[in-house]
């Protein structure tokens, strides 16, 4: 193990109160946290007076999660609109936080923000009062939707301050560039080709063709998409050995569990809600193939979770997961395009046996797998500091 020690600063992380949001960053630490020193700095959204119940509530937590010191800092903001004041606590609970992380784990080598927003800003925070080379890491497009002129001139500020700058696709590395800053790489996510239990071998009973969706139940992901799709598949195709499970919750479940009602697909489609990782990886298990929808995507860690054991996918042409779903690997579809879509689901239906799992997963141990993935991290970590 190398003696580098790396602060991750991340936009969002999974807390007690809160475990879902940010889980593969925490993933992704674990990881890494084998083969360098890692702790985690993680300042939380403020906690607004009308939640009454958090404001007695202790605002600082710092442990060892497994091996990595994490430091989860909330504050209280008492005037949730006024920008400058949100701004201000932000940057106080980042010095508070990282004082923490400096008396117990050192001065780090390296910081590594996760996405620009809040994370960039705090690792320049801390650049500014320690002189640390900073990598920022953009996993999300959201900075390109930012009407807030302060967190606008963040993020620029972050864009031209940045030692080092990655993005997970090369879509989103585009994106980058064209808001000026020219140095960008990409450097993917990653798993552990381990994470899931996996079984290489095709599904044994071909009576039902089993589809998997794992994502959140929001607009951008496209349910809506793939309903009307399977509705095309099974109604109009007449195609009645296929199964949808989808995974995950959200503020359109009720939504689309009405559309699944109206178009008479209760017998094809079914809602499981969030599942941990064990239940999931039975799901993935258990499915053909795994089925994105998304209208836009930045990287889509489940598509290579699916790769990692073998499964192919039926994607739209979202972004991200252009880049790894190959014709060795699956199918790609228009976007925003039910009838489309319908069409890959039965292609991939029909053709199935061409999609070898072997290959599918050594695409995967080749590309995303943990140890490739972090070889190319302590590369840069390594060099920024012979920089230094």
């Amino acid at each position: 193990m190398s003696n580098i020690k790396i602060l991750i600063v991340p936009s969002w992380y999974p807390t007690k109160s809160n475990p879902l949001p940010g889980t593969f960053f925490r993933e992704q630490a674990l990881e890494l946290s084998k083969k360098v020193n890692v702790a985690v700095l993680f300042i939380q959204e403020p906690i607004r007076i009308i939640e009454f119940s958090k404001l007695f509530q202790k605002k600082i937590h710092f442990f060892y999660d497994n091996s990595i010191f994490t430091v989860n800092y909330g504050y209280i903001n008492w005037f949730p609109y006024c920008e400058f004041l949100k701004i201000f606590l932000y940057r106080r609970a980042v010095i508070k936080g990282y004082s923490i992380i400096k008396e117990e784990f050192g001065k780090p080598d390296v910081i590594h923000a996760q996405s620009i927003i809040m994370g960039g800003f705090g690792a320049i925070i801390i650049n500014d009062q320690e002189h640390i080379p900073v990598i920022v890491t953009e996993h999300s497009s959201i900075f390109n939707d930012l009407f807030n002129s302060i967190r606008k001139k963040i993020a620029y500020n972050v864009l031209k301050r940045a030692d080092y700058f990655t993005a997970v696709s090369n879509s989103l590395c585009n994106l980058v560039k064209c808001k000026g800053r020219n140095q960008c790489t990409v450097i993917p996510n990653f798993i552990n080709e381990d994470k899931l239990c996996f079984f290489l071998e095709k599904m044994s009973n071909n009576s039902i063709f089993h589809l998997l969706n794992v994502s959140r139940l929001v607009p951008i992901k496209g349910i809506d998409i793939l309903i009307r799709a399977m509705e095309i598949v099974v109604k109009e195709k007449k195609i009645l050995n296929c199964h949808l499970d989808i995974i995950g919750d959200g503020p359109e479940k009720e939504k689309y569990l009405s559309i699944v009602k109206k178009l008479s697909l209760e017998n094809y489609c079914t809602f499981h809600g969030e599942k941990i990782t064990e239940e999931l990886s039975q799901f993935y298990h258990q499915t053909n193939a795994l089925v994105i929808s998304s209208r836009s995507e930045t990287f889509g860690i489940v598509g290579i979770e699916a790769m990692s054991l073998g499964k192919p996918i039926i994607s739209t042409r979202c972004g991200g997961p252009e880049e790894y779903v190959t014709p060795d690997v699956g199918y790609l579809v228009e976007n925003e395009n039910p009838e489309n879509l319908a069409e890959g689901i039965i292609y991939v239906m029909n053709n199935y046996q061409k999609y070898s799992p072997q290959k599918i997963r050594e695409t995967f141990l080749s590309n995303y797998s943990s140890d490739v993935v972090i070889e190319k991290w302590i590369k840069v970590y390594t060099d920024l500091m012979i920089k230094k």
